[in-house]
């Protein structure tokens, strides 16, 4: 039996077609499997090792890649790791190119006002008219333009009601004005319990650089009509936790 004349080459050309998939498909296969068999061989456990150890210099080196149209070409692949390392630094906006963020405490804060009621830690129900204050200072291994968190914890002798706190934050620098950061803010809170309570609050960051005095002021409002809560409220302790170098 003969094929039409139309059919030959299509047939033809599909069966070369299929046949060298085939072909390759098991070659490919083949070298595969053989991959895999020399993997497994290797004794993943081992430590790593290149042929030259770089100094303490050459692993920290660093070299501006420089900005588009003005790019720095690396010649060598030291120049090339050198360049991506300053990338690396740069984003992270570390002493070096490796080191890591985690999170730290900033406790025992500075108080500024040192009025009776400052000493005592104690807010009667009626208020208080005058905010104590409390300080701190920019550490210099903080994550840049990362913001802070402000615990503050407190507890009433008698439970129920409301309670009206304000809180507001500053910066000092030196040779340049104060700057508020959060505007007197009031917080109404409704402890249920005796039991210690805890507000926390939220500072942006970005106004802030390393060095930098922030100065952290709370109240009981006085005489306000929202706080119907009986009791005097004792400040227990404030906290604040910032993004700093691990280690």
């Amino acid at each position: 039996m003969s094929l039409p004349v139309n059919l030959a080459p299509s047939l033809e050309t599909t069966l070369t077609r299929d046949f060298s998939r085939a072909l390759w498909t098991h070659v490919t296969r083949q070298l595969l499997d053989e991959l895999l068999k020399k993997v497994r061989e290797l004794d993943l456990r081992q430590p790593f090792t290149i042929p030259y150890t770089p100094t303490l210099a050459e692993f920290q080196a660093t070299l501006d890649p420089g900005e588009i149209g003005t790019e720095v070409i690396p010649t060598t692949l030291a120049e090339w790791m050198a360049e991506v390392q300053f990338k690396l630094k740069e984003m992270g906006r570390t002493p070096e190119w490796y080191p890591s963020y985690t999170m730290r405490q900033i406790g025992g804060l500075d108080a500024v006002m040192q009025t009776q009621q400052s000493i005592l830690n104690f807010f009667g129900p009626t208020g208080s008219p005058t905010p104590q204050a409390h300080t701190f200072t920019v550490p210099a291994d903080w994550e840049v333009h990362t913001d802070f968190t402000w615990h503050f914890d407190y507890r009433v002798d008698v439970a129920g009601g409301s309670v009206v706190l304000s809180y507001q934050v500053q910066r000092d620098r030196v040779g340049s004005p104060t700057v508020p950061v959060l505007p007197l803010t009031t917080v109404v809170a409704t402890p249920l319990t005796t039991q210690m309570s805890r507000s926390t609050v939220i500072i942006p960051g970005v106004p802030f650089a390393v060095g930098d005095r922030v100065v952290l002021g709370f109240q009981r409002e006085a005489n306000d009509s929202l706080d119907t809560n009986s009791g005097n409220l004792l400040v227990l302790g404030q906290d604040i936790f910032y993004s700093g170098l691990a280690g």
